[in-house]
């Protein structure tokens, strides 16, 4: 069941990714093939579309992640969705699993049009030059590059066990019409919550991190995100499927 309910999930939101994520690849090529044709102009007439369209990819991706966790869940698709025979933990993952690839693949598509389109249009050397200098900025230690994407893949999957926390209590505490403004209230109120709590979790463990290397400080910045995760993640099922009744 939870894998027909990710192929659904994927099913129902592809036609949304998909022509976003051609779209940005199609004009940074056609930026780069009309600068290189000496064609000013009409390339900075599709290199301002692919910036704005690379920009506006991070709010297009809330958005979608928003309907995704709120109305499909609590609106009127909800009604379908917890009608099939499936318990509440595999629709979770299933929304989880499929968000978290999505933005995935949008932080992917995004970086890669833009590197894509630079290097093109910049001269090697130039690039070249950038890179180097990036490199010795980082540093070279492979652990801290393992370290550095492991925490944001935690953050990615906080963000999605926020957004599903809060719109499950958002239900759970509020049934009129005004849900917007005081979901917007709650977002506020959860994130100050939330913010102190993980504040309060790095005082208590600052002695330790301190004792690490940057690698380690990074690990221990995502262990207690995740741990933050877990707990959203339960509080979210104990709402869904003790409260809500949903079923």
């Amino acid at each position: 069941m939870l894998r027909k309910l990710i192929k659904h999930e994927f099913i129902a939101s592809y036609r949304i990714y998909l022509p976003s994520y051609v779209a940005v690849v199609l004009l940074a090529l056609l930026s780069v093939t009309t600068f290189r044709a000496n064609q000013s102009l009409i390339g900075g007439f599709f290199m301002s579309l692919f910036f704005l369209l690379a920009g506006g990819m991070a709010f297009f991706t809330v958005y979608n992640l928003i309907v995704s966790l709120g109305q499909r869940v609590y609106g009127k698709q909800g009604y379908l969705l917890f009608s099939i025979p499936a318990k509440t933990w595999q629709i979770m993952v299933a929304k989880a699993v499929t968000n978290l690839i999505w933005i995935v693949c949008t932080v992917a598509i995004t970086v890669g049009s833009f590197l894509m389109f630079t290097s093109l249009v910049i001269s090697w050397d130039v690039f070249s030059s950038l890179s180097e200098v990036i490199t010795e900025f980082i540093g070279i230690d492979p652990g801290v590059w393992v370290a550095m994407g492991s925490l944001g893949l935690v953050q990615l999957i906080y963000t999605i066990g926020f957004f599903m926390f809060l719109f499950a209590l958002l239900n759970l505490v509020y049934k009129g019409e005004k849900k917007v403004f005081i979901g917007i209230l709650l977002y506020f109120a959860v994130d100050y919550v939330v913010t102190t709590i993980i504040s309060l979790i790095f005082g208590s463990t600052g002695m330790f991190l301190e004792g690490l290397s940057d690698a380690g400080a990074i690990w221990g910045s995502a262990a207690i995100y995740l741990v933050v995760s877990i707990g959203l993640y339960l509080l979210t099922y104990f709402i869904m499927d003790k409260k809500m009744e949903l079923h």
